[in-house]
């Protein structure tokens, strides 16, 4: 088990994996554009992927893979119920219900590989797009596209096609009605196999082993049944680990109409399996996850036959709270972390009304067991907005799973969702995931929706806690607003505490965070090491220093190495700004000019920015702005060298603290006041601490075509700045410009950052 939080992306058993970059030099990238003939292209590593672009499951739903180790929903089903789990090498997958019969057999897991999903989707070079896969037929069977698959060649049996974010859902439909045809004709769901003669499907270009073995190990063929809570024989992926040590076998594999049979090496296992029933129109009303815990397969003699029945898992998990309030989406997280070697999570994302069970189960007598829950469920929709995150574990599973959430006994957090007139009352989700030391797995952010412009409470078990809210999804006619997602660190809440947190109070501008914590559990947006450089600047920013995230925004960056342009490798998406797998030696001054426009999302506040910074480059250690070992560097990763030590560099960046906006953004007091702080990226007491000399703000009403200076006072990175507001309905234009001793500069503009009247 790493003992690295677990929000890492990657290991350096991941990235060893992964394709190797062998970057060309920083010179060579400026005489040849990427994009130009002749230029070399390079393997995204997988680990970085996710951080680009929504990653889009072949059934529709979209997820957002962040820093923090946790995924995002973006825009959750009402039944889009999901088993997640890592596989031996650390991919994360995530299968919708309607999936679960397919999977590992006739639906390949690249399908349902977020790490390997996420590689696809940047390969298009502008977020997801069309992600290719390959399709073969029953023998006899014309090749024709199933619903959500648009096919782009045939030959004989075989196709290759794509789905895309929009056609999702009509595949996702499509295995709906052949589950409800299979329950109504008396069969076990999945048993009639896929629609339109498709005997398989999988992700373009893409293997997917799904099992580790030690190379020399004796082999012993183990039978594991599988039947679903109709008493029929199952189909469904099952996890498979050796308690021993998880090295010598770990496997993923299908059981297809009540069987599976899996060579392994004699030793201590334990097995997991996740059964879904479905009603007469194929969505799931019961989840059932089935753990054998402890059984040995034999080195000699006859190999006993294990079952996985789901009518064993009795234990129905249910949450109670104090005040009212109704369920809005719970996980489990069964972890089984063996003697020696990688843990093995297998956890469930449910939507009410779907009833979650498990079997009960002993402590582990090999290794180590964990059973954990966790629930949110939300208030009534009239009056105060509230919602309970309660987290429960355990290391067995006891026969009642019944829990109670005491809001006295919590930690209150009161959230208050600025900005933004054009979402009107749109609902926004607040989301939360406990951060659970030394568990290397994903966590699923889940939480309640609070309308745009309100105060809601959220109710915490004590622990530490990762935090984002999620932009409204669609408009009233169905179509995206704003699909953005700000998160911030995680927070450490205790019995008692109650914490106030204002949510994007504008204006919204690109820039490296700041960190209060040496453990800041996000990467480093600016850094150089193992040979590698990154400058990621977060699209997101609001009142905090620590906020982060992405838009759905326009976004065009253009970057500078001494004055000439440079851009990073073809094949990492612009997303992740500025990468470089091998930087020159030497001093050097470098650029980055970012532009955002979110008019064309509908926003009217923070509509354009634009950000221009520059630093100097001097290739020399400081050991006060060593990046601390906890936390990410994407900058070593790029290089191919994860471990290696990382140096953050000296990027200016400014957070804006405008007075007596409302909730809205919207101000009418005649003078306005804006205080300004100025600094570098750091995390905790590490990082570059070059004196901020002078900054100036300035104001524009008419667009930007005249300026006059706003009076600013201060120093050392604290400064004051006021102005006369123009008359209600004036829409103004706000410049900042910094200096730092070492010759670092920002200039940053942004259009309309908050609304006049």
């Amino acid at each position: 088990m790493t003992s690295r939080p677990s929000r890492r992306i990657a290991t350096a058993a991941r990235l060893a994996a992964a394709a190797v970059l062998t970057a060309t030099s920083v010179a060579a990238a400026m005489e040849t554009p990427a994009t130009a003939a002749g230029a070399t292209a390079y393997a995204l590593p997988a680990s970085l992927a996710g951080l680009a672009s929504p990653v889009t499951l072949p059934t529709g739903e979209q997820f957002d893979l962040n820093a923090h180790g946790t995924i995002t929903p973006l825009n959750p089903d009402p039944h889009a119920d999901l088993t997640g789990f890592d596989d031996p090498r650390g991919d994360h997958y995530l299968i919708p219900s309607e999936a679960m019969p397919y999977a590992g057999h006739q639906l390949d897991l690249s399908l349902f590989d977020l790490t390997k999903l996420a590689t696809a989707q940047a390969a298009q070079g502008s977020g997801p797009g069309r992600i290719p896969v390959r399709l073969s037929y029953q023998s006899g069977v014309t090749p024709t596209a199933p619903a959500g698959i648009t096919l782009t060649s045939t030959s004989g049996a075989s196709a290759t096609g794509y789905f895309t974010p929009e056609s999702g859902k009509a595949l996702a439909a499509a295995l709906r009605q052949r589950l409800a045809a299979d329950v109504a004709a008396g069969r076990s769901p999945g048993a009639s196999g896929l629609p339109s003669g498709l005997s398989s499907m999988a992700l373009a270009g893409t293997t997917t082993p799904a099992s580790s073995m030690a190379p020399d190990s004796r082999m012993r063929v183990l039978q594991i049944n599988a039947i679903d809570g109709s008493g029929l024989p199952a189909n469904l992926p099952i996890l498979l680990e050796n308690t021993d040590n998880s090295q010598i076998s770990s496997v993923v594999a299908p059981v297809v109409d009540g069987v599976a049979r899996i060579a392994v090496p004699a030793g201590n296992y334990a097995a997991f399996g996740e059964f879904y029933q479905v009603d007469a129109n194929g969505f799931p009303t019961k989840d059932s996850l089935v753990t054998l815990q402890d059984f040995q397969v034999p080195a000699t003699g006859d190999v006993p036959v294990r079952t996985l029945d789901a009518r064993t898992a009795t234990s129905q998990v249910n949450v109670t709270t104090d005040l009212p309030s109704t369920p809005t989406a719970f996980v489990d997280f069964a972890v089984r972390t063996p003697a020696v070697g990688r843990s093995f999570t297998i956890y469930q994302f449910e939507a009410p009304p779907t009833v979650m069970a498990v079997t009960p189960a002993a402590k582990a007598a090999v290794g180590q067991f964990s059973f954990q829950t966790r629930w949110n469920s939300a208030g009534p929709a009239t009056g105060p907005q509230y919602q309970y995150n309660a987290y429960f574990t355990s290391d067995h599973v006891d026969a009642d799973q019944s829990h109670t959430a005491h809001a006295a006994d919590m930690a209150k957090v009161s959230d208050t969702l600025a900005g933004e007139p054009a979402y009107g009352s749109e609902p926004r989700r607040v989301e939360s995931a406990p951060q659970i030391p030394g568990q290397d797995a994903f966590g699923i952010l889940i939480g309640s929706t609070f309308a745009n412009g309100t105060t809601g409470t959220g109710y915490y078990t004590p622990g530490r806690w990762a935090r984002g809210v999620v932009g409204p999804p669609e408009d009233a006619e169905g179509h995206p607003i704003d699909r953005s997602f700000a998160q911030v660190d995680p927070v450490q809440l205790s019995h008692g505490d109650h914490e106030k947190h204002v949510w994007t109070q504008g204006p919204s501008t690109p820039g490296v965070r700041r960190h209060d914590s040496e453990d800041a559990v996000t990467y480093c947006g600016a850094c150089v090491g193992g040979g590698g450089l990154n400058l990621s600047l977060s699209d997101i920013g609001d009142s905090n220093e620590d906020t982060s995230g992405q838009q759905t925004g326009n976004v065009q960056s253009a970057y500078y190495w001494n004055g000439r342009p440079v851009t990073s490798p073809a094949g990492f998406p612009s997303q992740l700004g500025l990468v470089l797998a091998t930087v020159p030696t030497g001093p050097a001054t470098v650029r980055a000019v970012i532009d955002v426009n979110r008019a064309p999302q509908g926003a009217t506040q923070s509509t354009q920015s634009h950000t221009d910074v520059s630093f100097p480059y001097t290739g020399q250690t400081d050991p006060g702005a060593t990046l601390p070992a906890s936390d990410e560097c994407l900058a070593a990763e790029i290089a191919g060298h994860p471990t290696a030590a990382c140096q953050i560099l000296p990027v200016l960046t400014v957070t804006y603290r405008l007075a007596g906006l409302s909730t809205m953004n919207t101000t009418t007091k005649p003078v306005q006041t804006l205080a300004l702080d100025i600094g570098h990226e750091h995390f905790g007491k590490f990082g570059p601490r070059a004196a901020v000399t002078c900054a100036q703000v300035s104001v524009s009403t008419d667009g930007g075509t005249t300026w006059y200076d706003a009076p600013t006072v201060g120093a050392d990175g604290h400064y004051v700045a006021f102005w006369h507001n123009p008359a209600a309905g004036t829409s103004i234009t706000l410049r900042v410009t910094a200096k730092d001793a070492v010759g670092g500069t920002i200039t940053q503009t942004v259009t309309n950052p908050y609304t006049v009247g």
